[in-house]
């Protein structure tokens, strides 16, 4: 008879046997699914288009700039307890996966070279070089061993507005997060995306600043010039309104978009990504500004990850409030919209608070961590 595994049984199998998974949790849901893939190994591909357009089933993950896609097969699901044919084949996998000699090496900034940064970053937007940028930063913290299984039910069990995930392939990454933002979903003819920018803490009456207006509305400009030129047969948009994410609030407009059978979905995500949220304006200086004005690898922080089936069947979000899971640390990654009337200890500040939304289920976890007792006779 095979033994009834539940996804946490799945998890802790998968992890002790070196099996590529990823588990996640759609906004507003309170159900966790969980993929698996039958091999250690998953695919890398250059652009996420071989991906869509083939009709298969997985996570794909894809970089802000340059570095491999990845895709991670959904060759096993398991939505509430595995199957048999699931049960069998993870009771008996185990792969072998050399340890890596290193990972990269990622910097964090001090509060004085944000700031320093940043202000070059102002100084280029009001001298007219570009619009609007995006400045992020790496933080890292010990991971003394804190349970990644327990983080992950933490996030999920706090942020119900925001897709959580956890894709874990042991020969490639470890990335887990708690993103507030759609980058595009797809269900046939149907297509939607969000404008999401502008950020402050949530309170019960929240006034949004002229430059946070200024931020949101770049993105929302950005996303109508692009729905224009579409090809769409019909597409509209909301108003801009608040939306809670957490401890901070945003402003978002929502655009939703019927399209023809034929539509070319792959040239629509090359033409949104990165949107002016995570990159700035206009697109092609902003990035080229980031790159070199940051000073770090951004890797699969702002870049794009989700579920697909093909191209009539996405769920796709920009890859926010994530972390870099590393053997002893996590590397966090936090940024803002900077534009003209921005300063840069606002916009410190504002990294401060995003990544609270995981620092603060980290901390919580270490703190509540069974403390081990030397029962050893002397």
């Amino acid at each position: 008879m095979t033994k009834n595994i539940l996804i946490e049984d799945a998890i802790k199998i998968c992890q002790e046997r070196n099996i590529p998974f990823c588990c996640f949790r759609m906004p507003f849901s309170d159900k966790l699914a969980m993929i698996i893939q039958n091999n250690a190994e998953c695919d890398k591909y250059t652009s996420v288009s071989h991906i869509i357009n083939t009709p298969c089933k997985g996570f794909v993950a894809a970089p802000f700039d340059k570095g491999p896609v990845l895709f991670l097969r959904e060759d096993f699901r398991i939505e509430t307890s595995a199957n048999k044919e699931t049960a069998e084949f993870l009771l008996k996998s185990k792969f072998e996966v050399s340890e890596k000699q290193s990972e990269p090496g990622t910097s964090c900034m001090t509060k004085t070279e944000y700031l320093q940064r940043v202000g070059k970053f102002i100084d280029k937007i009001k001298n007219g070089e570009v619009d609007k940028l995006v400045f992020a930063r790496p933080l890292a913290t010990d991971r003394e061993d804190a349970d990644l299984l327990a983080i992950f039910k933490q996030l999920s069990d706090k942020y119900p507005e925001t897709f959580v995930y956890w894709l874990n392939v042991p020969s490639e990454c470890i990335w887990i997060g708690a993103t507030p933002e759609c980058f595009l979903k797809r269900e046939k003819n149907t297509i939607r995306t969000v404008a999401l920018a502008g950020t402050t803490q949530t309170t019960d009456s929240i006034k949004w600043s002229d430059k946070n207006k200024k931020e949101q509305n770049f993105v929302t400009d950005f996303l109508t010039d692009i729905f224009n030129e579409a090809g769409c047969i019909s597409w509209n948009k909301s108003q801009p309104h608040t939306v809670k994410a957490g401890a901070l609030s945003h402003i978002r407009t929502d655009f939703c978009a019927t399209v023809h059978a034929k539509f070319d979905i792959v040239q629509l995500i090359e033409k949104m990504h990165p949107t002016p949220a995570v990159c700035g304006m206009p697109k092609d200086i902003a990035k080229e500004t980031i790159i070199e004005g940051e000073g770090f690898d951004r890797e699969y922080y702002s870049g794009i990850i989700g579920t697909t089936d093909g191209p009539e069947s996405l769920d796709l979000f920009v890859n926010l409030r994530c972390m870099k899971v590393q053997k002893d640390k996590f590397v966090l990654f936090a940024g803002g919209g900077i534009t003209a009337e921005s300063t840069a200890e606002d916009e410190w500040n504002e990294t401060e608070l995003k990544a609270q939304t995981l620092l603060s289920v980290i901390e919580n976890i270490k703190r509540n961590k069974p403390k081990t007792t030397d029962n050893a006779e002397h």
